[in-house]
């Protein structure tokens, strides 16, 4: 799964929130061994930072949203 960009996180509802939340891969991940691993890495942490603070305010994970995406992509 791509990460997002910001603008994308910012217009998420908070289903895609919680579906970037679950399933993007860990930040810098997809960039290990390359050259531009710091820059990837510190590009991916701003947009999981945002994704974390926007989660919050929609206040986490409901029941029912978990149920809906699963934990299979």
């Amino acid at each position: 799964m791509k990460y997002p960009t910001l603008e994308e996180v910012n217009k998420a509802t908070h289903i895609e929130i919680c579906r970037w939340w679950r399933f993007l891969p860990s930040t810098g991940l997809n960039y290990i061994g390359e050259l531009n691993f710091i820059e990837k890495l510190n590009e991916e942490v701003v947009i999981m930072n945002r994704i974390a603070d926007r989660l919050k305010k929609f206040g986490g994970f409901t029941p029912e949203i978990s149920k809906e995406i699963g934990w299979l992509l």
